[in-house]
């Protein structure tokens, strides 16, 4: 097997610069201290030993290869990778003197200055390139020769004869383009890294707003409930002073007495107290029940105090957190299914046995599906559906390309929807779909569009609300609702609310 050339990289247990290298039998390189605790942790028994990079295991412990580094290494290596020559690497072959060298022999290993270089020679075999210090790396170990090829099978640099030997029928290639192409997947990689970053700063930022915002919003309605608390139970409490049973036995008592008094005046000039007794009482049982009305007049007006107050907190709701109105949806009939019913009001569709021999026509599909009537091109859009708790069916948006042969709308790359199939909810998409495992029974339902952002998000609405899935893509064509009830016989129906 070819060596491998050593990299300056850091070392990804601690992550600084290696100025000492313990190498594993798996290519692996780290600090020495590092790699000698680590594996002392990740001993799983006394036979067998891990890489902590790429977890391979190696049997009576790993055999670490100790490499000396030149302090210069780092050097070395830009150098070499820039294609420029190093200061002060001396010829070898001047032994009485210090010459710089202009050429480097990978096969000798010698450094050569411009007089010796003449006399070298010029075989094929006798490799030369810009003064360099690390030739042992560039050298394959078995057969001596530049290490010119990588194999992608082995992840391996190797030579000619490594490639015509051992590698064959593997996939190689030349080291030159595998560094172009590594250089521009990183190339590529840190700029994903970088927007990533950026778009984590700009979460945060917009995270941090919102939380603001949701800490003002509920502030605000604590102190607005305080407010409002305030007001009904001081309401309540003056009128309960106003209209209390004590304040009305009171007077009822005071008017008593007077009456008692009169009577007793006009008793002495003549004798009527058995008719006055029987009056009052008559005159008391017709009396009006005046705490009743009082009361509902009392509940009435508590009842409006506390609806406007509730009213300003939800405008205040809708004024921070604007909720997205339902678009009106309506089922286009002349893209139903013969086995599809379709209701007068146009937004229920529910499976039949009754064939509704509806007109043959080039967009209606062939079975259990229909389109709305609406088409989605920009904007955002929000609309909810009641399906049935039985029998299959699927929600969701399409482009109006859609296939309408035979299947379930799922089955095609132009559908992104939900669907219950015996019992169980997924996600769906072009033959990819994901099970939602967790999912409670639910029968409504929320489809949330975001043509121009590629968002398309289906919500359960039921106790509590949740979001089941995203998808997001680049919308290329309008977009249609689409609802299908499943086959004949399922009994199943889904309803725009």
């Amino acid at each position: 097997m070819a060596s491998v050339e050593i990299i300056d990289e850091p070392c990804c247990i601690c992550m600084n610069k290696l100025t000492d290298l313990m190498l594993l039998n798996c290519g692996h390189q780290f600090c020495p201290k590092c790699i000698t605790k680590v594996l002392d942790t990740l001993k799983t028994n006394e036979e067998y030993y891990c890489c902590p990079k790429c977890r391979k295991r190696s049997q009576s412990g790993p055999e670490l290869q100790k490499f000396r580094r030149f302090s210069d290494s780092a050097k070395a290596y830009e150098s070499r990778r820039q294609g420029t020559s190093q200061p002060g690497i001396s010829c070898t072959q001047c032994l009485h003197s210090s010459v710089l060298a202009v050429k480097s022999c990978l096969l000798c290993e010698a450094h050569l200055c411009e007089d010796h270089l003449r006399i070298h020679s010029t075989s094929p075999e006798h490799v030369l390139l810009k003064p360099t210090i690390d030739l042992k790396s560039r050298k394959c170990s078995v057969h001596k020769r530049i290490l010119e090829y990588y194999c992608n099978e082995d992840e391996a640099c190797i030579c000619v004869s490594c490639r015509d030997g051992g590698h064959e029928g593997h996939q190689v290639e030349k080291l030159e383009e595998v560094f172009m192409k590594l250089v521009r997947e990183k190339v590529k990689t840190e700029r994903k890294l970088r927007n990533l970053y950026e778009q984590s700063m700009t979460e945060e930022d917009n995270k941090g707003e919102l939380i603001d915002k949701v800490d003002t919003f509920f502030t605000d309605i604590r102190h607005q409930l305080e407010d409002l608390e305030k007001r009904v139970r001081g309401e309540v409490s003056r009128q309960a002073d106003r209209f209390s049973a004590f304040h009305l036995i009171q007077e009822q008592e005071n008017k008593k007495d007077e009456l008692l008094l009169k009577i007793g005046q006009i008793e002495k000039l003549c004798i009527i107290a058995d008719q006055t007794d029987c009056t009052l009482n008559e005159s008391t049982e017709d009396a009006p029940d005046l705490q009743e009305e009082t009361c509902e007049r009392d509940k009435f007006l508590i009842a409006m105090i506390l609806h406007a107050g509730v009213s300003d907190m939800v405008k205040m709701k809708n004024d921070l957190f604007p909720l997205l109105q339902p678009t009106g949806i309506t089922l286009d009939i002349n893209t139903a299914a013969d086995d599809v019913q379709i209701s007068d009001d146009l937004k229920t569709a529910k499976s039949t046995n009754v064939n509704q021999s509806r007109p043959r026509r080039r967009g209606r599909f062939q079975t259990c599906r229909v389109l709305s009537t609406n088409t989605f091109s920009l904007g955002r859009h929000y609309w909810v559906v009641e399906t049935s708790t039985s029998g299959n069916w699927a929600v969701g948006m399409c482009y109006p390309t859609i296939k309408k042969e035979r299947g379930w709308v799922g089955e095609d790359e132009k559908f992104w929807g939900l669907k219950k199939l015996y019992g169980s909810y997924h996600i769906q998409h072009n033959r990819h779909s994901k099970h939602l495992s967790d999912m409670v029974p639910c029968n409504i339902f929320g489809v949330c569009l975001d043509y121009e952002a590629g968002h398309l998000s289906f919500y359960a609405l039921c106790d509590p609300v949740c979001l089941l899935h995203t998808f997001t893509t680049t919308f290329t064509e309008p977009l249609h609702a689409v609802l299908q009830v499943g086959e004949e016989g399922s009994h199943s129906q889904i309803k725009v609310l």
